[in-house]
């Protein structure tokens, strides 16, 4: 009896064996007649199946769980693999946001539709001078290139300043922004209204007009004249104040540059 106690599911099993055994040997002798053995013989083993058929159902669920979450697993590596593949290939195709605006500039810097290209020699700015360090900057071109004092520097069609010292390898730049450079200009809108720039403060050119009854308006946009230094139609910038002054009679201009002085790094030489 303690053995039975302590082996409770064994006798369990032992005892319904023994008890479907003696149910088939019924079934058998009453020649597959069917009668209340027989059906009690098909209840008992129905009975029976039901825990063993839910175990292989579970063990078939769990089996195709098991084997899908594997598939799935292979499935990720893979997307993992080809995002990383991506991603390599956007780092090895992508310009860097100072490469693009570095390739910006030079495409700006060598926008000579004004000019035959072959008078163009460009270089970088590598270094400034004086204390309005805009004003006056050093290129990496010289005599060697083919420049020479006086030639007009420019940034793609907008007008820069002059060369006012060379060597073999190097130039000096006036800007346009400097007290000392001075130009003529015209306004695109009205070629027959005419001034002249003559000085600079605060990185805006002061000049006026040589017509003391001018209809230039603010917003209008100035370009070289080709009288003197620099080459006609160079781009100068755009007119942000108009005043007139009684003593002189003249009309005076405040002038805003194309060109961001502050940010340059290429320059052109017209030879």
């Amino acid at each position: 009896m303690r053995w039975i106690r302590d082996h409770k599911l064994i006798s369990i099993l032992i005892v319904v064996i023994l008890v479907t055994t003696v149910l088939l040997i019924f079934a058998v002798d009453s020649k597959g007649v069917g009668n209340r053995s027989t059906s009690l013989v098909n209840s008992v083993v129905t009975t029976i199946e039901k825990p063993f058929i839910a175990i292989g159902e579970g063990i078939s669920e769990r089996a195709e769980n098991i084997f899908n979450a594997g598939t799935l697993r292979e499935e990720n590596e893979k997307l993992k693999e080809e995002n990383a593949l991506l991603k390599a290939k956007l780092r090895a195709n992508s310009i860097k946001q100072s490469d693009l605006r570095e390739l910006k500039n030079l495409a700006k810097a060598l926008n000579y539709s004004f000019v035959n290209t072959k008078n163009i020699a460009t270089g970088d700015i590598i270094s400034y001078d004086g204390t309005n360090w805009t004003n006056i900057f050093t290129i990496n071109i010289g005599t060697n290139d083919g420049v020479a004092v006086n030639d007009t520097v420019v940034y793609g069609d907008m007008l820069v300043g002059r060369v006012s010292d060379v060597g073999k390898n190097w130039a000096k730049v006036t800007s346009l922004i400097d007290e000392s450079c001075d130009a003529s200009f015209r306004v695109v809108r009205n070629e027959k209204l005419v001034g002249v720039l003559t000085s600079a403060e605060k990185g805006e050119l002061k000049g006026f007009m040589l017509d003391g009854k001018t209809s230039i308006i603010v917003g209008d946009k100035i370009v070289t004249t080709g009288m003197g230094l620099y080459p006609r139609g160079l781009e100068i910038g755009t007119i942000s104040k108009v005043s007139f002054d009684s003593d002189s009679k003249l009309t005076e201009v405040n002038v805003r540059p194309s060109v961001t002085f502050s940010s340059l790094q290429k320059v052109s030489v017209i030879r």
